[in-house]
């Protein structure tokens, strides 16, 4: 026969087992969740970030719910209003993580140009060279990370792609470098699939602002700012004011519009988007033209070397269908780089038809190491170049062991 303290007691425990069990199923996943991101260790959460190599990020999924009835949302980041679904005592869920990246040019929809794959707002090429067409639409893809399965916090150390080719077209150091997009999807006990903004978010052709994004840079400095656009699509004649800009958000960028999104990540935020004609506009011009061959071959005698952050602003000679939309104007160009970072051998652009360049004078003197921004003054200076077009050109800027277009 029991006693009755253990007769009290079993009977509580029975009393009791209704109501954890009722307290389990009270677990409610009720709306979209997000993805909310800050760097290990750090505090402030935030959609979208920019870090430097060897960060690692904590991504957090955020879900909206109830617990016992009440509102919350449900996360492992330790935030305000912030509860852990497993630490609740919550049943298990179904949670699945991928990248979402952009394909660099179209595979599956057409090209607004027919001859040429790549992104294009404008005409490339032709009479028509430059007219604009309107915004073009990306094509995006997404790649299952299974060692986030069914984890509320997923944690990423670099932006390497997808693509196995195109990391592997980089030197090495530069491979696990660049900006990543993640999406999740959380399985609730209702069996419903709730997934944050993903690779189906892009409206009008570019991805959404509310996918979450990370950029992986090797420095502070251009270059550094540089490195954290390797995995962002060349769009020709991208666009956009300020912080709407394609460049500035990541979505795609064209030469001029990325020296000018480094530039302004280096400090430089006076300079706007505009073209290869605005670019050089706003810069200290520190030469004289050259006119260059096919080939590299100088046409008239010149001393210059490539440097490091030097940025050459590029005519078409012979082709009249690429200047003819073109106007004469005063165009520059500057240094971004320390001289210090000057390799010992570079070689001249390389161009289909000859180009008219505008390289550093050889009496410049370089005492003193420069700011990694582009000119040590904001005011555009007044110089010439007389019959330079630059306005449909090309602008490339000289970096060490490679060259960006």
């Amino acid at each position: 026969m029991l006693s009755p303290s253990t007769s009290l007691a079993l009977l509580a425990v029975l009393l009791a087992a209704p109501r954890l069990a009722h307290a389990a199923a009270r677990c409610e996943l009720t709306g979209p969740p997000a993805l909310l991101g800050r760097v290990a260790g750090s505090d402030g959460l935030a959609g979208e970030l920019d870090v430097r190599r060897g960060d690692a990020i904590d991504v957090h999924l955020v879900a909206p719910g109830r617990l016992d009835g009440e509102p919350v949302l449900f996360s492992d980041a330790g935030a305000a209003r912030h509860v852990s679904w497993s630490g609740s005592g919550c049943p298990e869920v179904q949670v699945r993580w991928r990248r979402v990246e952009p394909r660099m040019q179209h595979v599956t929809t057409p090209a607004p140009n027919a001859a040429i794959a790549i992104y294009a707002n404008a005409v490339v090429f032709g009479p028509s060279h430059g007219t604009w067409l309107g915004y073009d639409r990306l094509e995006y893809f997404e790649t299952a990370l299974p060692a986030g399965d069914d984890r509320w916090t997923f944690t990423v150390r670099d932006a390497r792609p997808s693509d196995a080719a195109l990391a592997d077209a980089r030197l090495p150091e530069y491979r696990d470098l660049g900006t990543m997009r993640l999406a999740a999807t959380v399985t609730g006990p209702d069996a419903v699939a709730r997934a944050t903004p993903d690779a189906d978010d892009a409206p009008r052709g570019q991805i959404g602002d509310d996918v979450f994004r990370y950029s992986v840079r090797s420095g502070d400095g251009l270059f550094g700012w540089l490195t954290s656009y390797f995995n962002v699509p060349y769009v020709f004649g991208s666009a956009g004011v300020g912080a709407r800009s394609q460049a500035e958000r990541r979505v795609g960028a064209d030469c001029a519009d990325l020296i000018v999104a480094g530039l302004r990540r280096a400090g430089r935020r006076d300079l706007a988007y505009s073209s290869v004609g605005g670019l050089v506009r706003s810069l200290q011009r520190l030469t004289t033209p050259l006119e260059v061959r096919a080939r590299g071959e100088a046409l008239e005698a010149a001393t210059y070397v490539p440097r490091p952050g030097d940025i050459l602003a590029l005519d078409y000679i012979g082709s009249a269908e690429l200047r003819a939309r073109g106007t004469t104007s005063s165009c520059s160009r500057s240094t971004a780089a320390p001289a210090a970072a000057r390799p010992t051998a570079a070689s001249a652009p390389t161009t289909s038809s000859p180009t008219s360049a505008t390289p550093r004078a050889s009496s410049s003197p370089r005492s003193a190491p420069r700011a990694t921004s582009a000119s040590s003054s904001s005011a555009p200076a007044a110089s010439t170049v007389d019959d330079f077009t630059c306005p449909r050109g090309h602008v490339l800027i000289n970096m060490p062991h490679w060259t960006f277009l």
